[in-house]
């Protein structure tokens, strides 16, 4: 895929002058694209060119399409608060017509992985921007993002989530499908994709038309987000009726969850009530467009339910694909722990041993029969598989043990979806690749587009190489405040080990023996700045 790899015949370049191309990232060694053994591959799963486009279920029922809902309609509401049911869902579109486009490419695993460092390597490598004709500023094409426009390359275009005052950027995480707080799959699909919004608004930089002053550009991003949220050209709904993805916050419940209040628009603007969508995802006419949107939410593949929803909703499921990132599970688990006590607060316990060992305890005495015991696991009917992770894994967030766990989820998901639709990487190998090798190793498995201009380009913005980041995988396990916690970890490193050592043995089994640690990656000092 790409360009080749030579260099226009002339003079020869002296030492110097190729050490300082090798610097810069402008030469590439054979080093350069090097790969963890278990991910390299003889061929690739045949590529994807076309979009996972959404049409809709059925037509909008006859007693939907009125601008006022009939009486007695049930009424149901999404976690924001917005109301959502069948009359607020998408009506039936056909092949010639826009259609929301789901995600196609996920990474479902797992937290304090690096999977917010790959989406940022991502963006940074498949952005439409990188891959397609540059947009004049002020003149945005559709078209130029187009199969056509853009040669037939094919991008990487995540969704976007908007913040209270109208501004919207790419959104890494869903949370729709499960894994989360709140269950957004129940509320439809329409909170999934959202109103049909302009393409342009998914550009990685959003800038105001020339001219414009900030003010008017502000007073601009707030009075569109009305239109996008109760106008019918935009929710393909009666005109009028406020879009599932969308919320109305107010000065009166200032902190109520997912739709919360910014003291701002009554200071700057003069309001007391506000709406804006909060999740949209790209809409484009089937066969016209060639991209991946994303879902990188990494709680995904300890939930079953999660997996069953991204196997349903899918155009084809076997067009999907999936990135695992796994780490050294104890590490893995002292990160989580680490973010959501020392660096969020969410978690109160900061008694670090207290809270592993009542974890450890209480995954044991979920199901003592299956604990440890890979070869009942392995055996078990796929139902009683997902009722066995529902109930002793859940695969939320701060389940710093079970999301360590990775076979059972591993397992899980080989029983929804093929073996080559899954590229493994283990989180110690990634933080040592270069750009090259993995950039070309995502492009080859995703069918994503690169060639060595653009991976030139991704080398100088020092992204996709742990050694040259400008930014590494957050961390709050080498804070100060941390200090008691690693050596309580450092004291106790056998009683992990004992608890995972099975668990390891079993994903050896299912992904590839390389997937083992050992004392060596039991630290910070391996986990590359960590």
């Amino acid at each position: 895929r790409g360009g080749g790899r030579g260099r226009a015949a002339g003079r020869r370049r002296s030492r110097r002058e190729i050490m300082r191309a090798r610097l810069r990232g402008d030469d590439f060694v054979k080093e350069d694209f090097a790969v963890p053994s278990y991910a390299a591959r003889t061929s690739w799963p045949q590529q994807v060119s076309d979009i996972n486009a959404y049409a809709g279920v059925q037509p909008l029922p006859a007693r939907c399409r009125q601008r006022t809902l009939p009486p007695g309609e049930p009424k149901s509401f999404s976690p924001n608060g917005a109301q959502t049911g069948e009359c607020f869902q998408l009506d039936l579109r056909s092949d010639n017509q826009t259609q929301p486009v789901l995600p196609t490419l996920f990474v479902p695993g797992f937290p304090k992985a690096a999977t917010t460092w790959l989406f940022e390597c991502m963006h940074a490598a498949f952005a439409p921007e990188m891959i397609c004709p540059p947009q004049r500023e002020g003149d945005f094409s559709e078209h130029k993002w187009s199969i056509d426009g853009c040669g037939g390359r094919r991008f990487m275009l995540p969704g976007i989530a908007c913040h209270v005052l109208g501004g919207c950027g790419q959104r890494k995480e869903l949370f729709f499908y499960g894994g989360g707080y709140g269950d957004y799959f129940k509320a439809g699909l329409a909170a999934l994709h959202g109103p049909e919004v302009p393409l342009e608004l998914f550009q990685t930089r959003s800038r105001p038309p020339p001219g414009w002053s900030s003010r008017l550009w502000e007073a601009h991003k707030l009075k569109r987000m009305e239109y996008f949220c109760t106008s019918s050209n935009y929710t393909h709904l009666p005109d009028g009726r406020m879009h599932p993805s969308c919320c109305v916050t107010k000065a009166s419940a200032p902190n109520r969850w997912g739709c919360r209040w910014h003291e701002s628009l009554r200071k700057t603007h003069g309001k007391t009530e506000s709406v804006w969508f909060q999740m949209a995802m790209p809409w484009a006419t089937p066969g016209k467009f060639s991209f991946a949107s994303v879902d990188f939410t990494p709680n995904y593949l300890c939930t079953p339910s999660a997996l069953q929803n991204i196997y349903d909703t899918a155009r084809d499921p076997g067009e999907l694909r999936f990135i695992v990132l796994m780490r050294d599970p104890i590490m893995r688990a002292f990160s989580e722990w680490s973010m959501f006590t020392l660096g969020w607060r969410w978690d109160k316990n900061l008694d670090f041993m207290k809270s592993m060992r009542m974890q450890m305890a209480r995954f044991r005495k979920c199901n003592s029969t299956l604990f440890h015991n890979n070869e009942r696991i392995r055996k078990l009917p796929t139902p009683e598989l997902f009722a066995y992770m529902s109930k002793c894994m859940k695969g939320n967030a701060m389940q710093y043990i079970t999301n360590s766990i990775y076979p059972v989820c591993v397992e899980a998901a080989l029983r929804v979806f093929k073996r080559e639709q899954f590229l493994f990487l283990r989180f110690e190998d990634l933080m040592q690749m270069k750009a090259p090798g993995l950039v070309t190793l995502l492009a080859n498995f995703t069918g994503l587009y690169t060639d060595d201009d653009i991976i030139r380009k991704v080398r100088g913005g020092a992204h996709c190489e742990a050694g040259r980041a400008k930014k590494v995988p957050l961390s709050f396990g080498k804070a100060k405040e941390a200090a008691g916690a690693r050596k309580l970890l450092e004291e106790n490193i056998a009683e992990f080990e004992s608890f995972f050592k099975p668990y390891d043995q079993l994903l050896m089994e299912l992904v590839h023996p390389a997937f083992a640690w050992n004392r060596s990656t039991h630290s910070h000092s391996h986990s590359h700045k960590q």
